[in-house]
């Protein structure tokens, strides 16, 4: 799920990703290796990650949050009009 939040600190508006991976290994290897490769990259065509947030204790830990910069439209959108 991915929702529009505004950043306080900035006053920007943000997209959050909610993750809950851990009901199952793939899962958690697959989020992971998300969060890796997007800290890595920086390019103007994607999206970085601002902040990942998660619990405070690993037993508390059900679900992660990447945030990142809200884009005007989607993928599937853009695609669509450029046919």
């Amino acid at each position: 799920m991915v929702v529009s939040a505004l950043d306080h600190a900035t006053g920007q508006r943000v997209a959050i990703k909610k993750i809950t991976p851990f009901e199952h290994q793939c899962f958690c290897q697959r989020t992971l290796r998300e969060i890796k490769i997007l800290s890595r990259f920086r390019h103007e065509n994607i999206i970085n990650i601002q902040e990942v947030m998660r619990a405070v204790s690993f037993d508390q830990m059900k679900d992660i949050y990447i945030v990142q910069c809200l884009m005007e439209c989607d993928l599937y959108k853009l695609l669509r009009h450029q046919r």
